[in-house]
């Protein structure tokens, strides 16, 4: 996977996990992992397996596609669903 992939996986991981409320510790005990290796799994998704990564969407409430999406898109996708549903926007 080249490198903007990679930042795209690394960057909707972490604002899909921030979209549901979860903490890098709450999602990596979901996933019977230390917060540390989670955290780094995050930032480097080059560490995670695929089931690892359909155990996160699951966790998320995302689909495993959704990691993989430009994330200027998913930012501004996260913002029309917020407004849609009333929320207060984290990504703005």
């Amino acid at each position: 996977m080249n490198e903007e992939k990679l930042k795209n996986v690394s960057n909707n991981l972490k604002l899909y996990r921030n979209k549901v409320g979860l903490s890098v510790e709450e999602v990596a005990s979901l996933l019977n992992m230390s917060p540390k290796d989670y955290g780094e799994a995050e930032n480097n998704p080059r560490k995670i397996t695929i089931e690892t990564l359909r155990k996160i969407a699951d966790i998320l409430h995302c689909n495993l596609s959704d990691f993989f999406m430009d994330s200027k898109d998913t930012i501004n996708d996260l913002l029309c669903i917020n407004k849609i549903k009333g929320r207060r926007n984290i990504y703005e």
